[in-house]
């Protein structure tokens, strides 16, 4: 099973006051993670503006008290720990997570649901790739001195982060965030999850993601004959750098990352098994062949990553 990895998980809310933005620092992540960050607030008039670099992935609203927005973006190596402000077009109260994940989005299973009550049902969704983790976000409006706040997880699922602000009267937000994770299931209707919420108007937004490709090698370098055959280069790709570079059976001479010299003709084909590693210990692995040489006598043959050029 190819677990997703959370990064890190941050919240940010408004306290006891309406404001009109939300600052929140993102969780610790890495060059090439996916950064969601879900956020509610009160007020119609409220929307919150897009901040650079983000995209606006969904929205969705109850009556006239509790609007929830779901942002995204692919992190860059210098996210890790920055603040970011999402301004409002009215003072408001709001609510924020944040999430990061060693991911990538599996953007087909997504699904919004908004209710009144004390019962949110999160709705079913199909997975497009096998052991993904399905993620709800859950934006809960409760009054002042009539309700209460405390959203509880579906059964079985795992709650990552809760806050709320804190007004003294009027509609506060509340936002959980909750997760589980699947064994295979791709192409698989999910059971939808029932999400007790004590407040007065509720929102939820499902998505899933699966687990961040391996690193798999680019360059994939077939037979190479004569004298001082080459192996490689191979380059990592579709992980998280750094990437490293193993070879095995052991015997050719290491000159470069993902790069290798046989230093003697051979007297039968060799076959090596070329291993990349990313930082997630993430592993793909192909195969390179050497074989004795077929040219004439002081010719030396190598391959140039298209074809065996003679010289």
């Amino acid at each position: 099973m190819a677990t997703v990895t959370v990064r890190g998980v941050t919240t940010a809310n408004t306290g006891t006051i309406n404001a009109t933005s939300l600052a929140i620092t993102l969780p610790t992540c890495s060059a090439g993670d996916l950064l969601h960050v879900y956020l509610a607030n009160n007020l119609s008039t409220a929307s919150p503006s897009t901040p650079s670099g983000w995209t606006l992935q969904d929205s969705n609203n109850v009556r006239t008290d509790n609007y929830g927005y779901l942002f995204t973006k692919t992190a860059s190596s210098s996210d890790s720990g920055v603040i970011v402000t999402f301004a409002f077009g009215a003072a408001t109260a709001s609510a924020a997570v944040a999430i990061a994940s060693l991911a990538t989005a599996d953007a087909e299973a997504k699904a919004s649901k908004s209710t009144d009550g004390t019962t949110l049902t999160l709705p079913a969704i199909t997975p497009v790739a096998d052991d993904c983790i399905e993620v709800g976000f859950i934006s809960n409006c409760w009054r002042a001195g009539t309700d209460t706040s405390g959203i509880s997880a579906p059964s079985g699922w795992t709650e990552r982060a809760d806050t709320t602000s804190s007004l003294t009267s009027g509609n506060n937000i509340e936002v959980g965030l909750y997760t589980i994770q699947l064994v295979g299931q791709a192409g698989t209707a999910q059971a939808t999850a029932d999400a007790n919420v004590p407040g007065n108007s509720h929102s939820g937004l499902m998505f899933a993601v699966t687990s961040a490709p391996a690193a798999t090698p680019l360059a994939v370098v077939g037979t190479v004959t004569g004298g001082m055959a080459e192996i490689g280069p191979y380059i990592g790709t579709g992980g998280t750098e750094p990437y490293t570079y193993s070879i095995s059976p052991s015997g050719p001479t290491e000159i470069g990352d993902g790069y290798w010299l046989v230093a003697e003709d051979p007297d039968r084909t060799l076959t090596y098994t070329v291993t990349v590693t990313d930082a997630s210990s993430a592993t793909a692995a192909t195969t390179a062949t050497v074989e004795p040489s077929s040219g004439a006598p002081g010719t030396l043959q190598y391959f140039d990553g298209t074809a065996v050029i003679t010289m």
